[in-house]
């Protein structure tokens, strides 16, 4: 019986997913390199936060959206 209900979360899971995927396929050029803009942003947030705090911070390249 558990293992029926791990197997149908499970399907749902991938199902889920499937249907992310799916979505993201359907993104234009442009939406998807916005995604990836905001994405970068918050690793430099993270980046400085690390800082403040005296961690290690991740070595990235920031991409120069500047016209």
């Amino acid at each position: 019986m558990l293992t029926a209900i791990m197997s149908a979360d499970i399907h749902q899971l991938f199902a889920a997913k499937a249907a992310w995927h799916e979505q993201q396929r359907r993104l234009s050029p442009k939406e998807k390199v916005a995604i990836v803009l905001k994405l970068q942003q918050r690793e430099v947030e993270l980046n400085r936060a690390r800082a403040a705090a005296g961690r290690p911070t991740r070595p990235m390249i920031v991409w120069n959206v500047e016209p």
